[in-house]
């Protein structure tokens, strides 16, 4: 016999909840090098600036897409155990209903 299983879904709802909101702040950041470039003044320091921001865009741009996937998995597997739930309530009301011998 399998051990059972246990499934947090509303830690899974509102694990998907808190990476579509950080989704969403990765997608709004603004590129920092433009509104810092003349307080840092620094023609070193802005050139490392530059670097770090054009790295920051290209990985921002990655991380994005990955939490966008993770996301879409959190939340086709939250919806699948749901149905599945619901799809097992319906059987069990449905067997205890007819039983042995028919309609009860």
């Amino acid at each position: 016999m399998a051990p059972d299983r246990e499934v947090n879904l509303s830690l899974r709802e509102s694990t998907a909840g808190a990476l579509s909101m950080r989704i969403e702040e990765f997608t709004n950041a603004t590129d920092i090098e433009a509104s810092d470039e003349a307080a840092v003044g620094e023609k070193n320091l802005v050139g490392a600036l530059h670097s770090f921001a054009s790295n920051w865009r290209a990985h921002r741009e990655d991380m994005i897409k990955s939490m966008q996937d993770v996301y879409k998995m959190a939340t086709q597997s939250h919806q699948a155990y749901l149905d599945t739930d619901g799809k097992l309530a319906q059987d069990i009301k449905a067997d205890t209903s007819t039983g042995p011998g028919g309609p009860r």
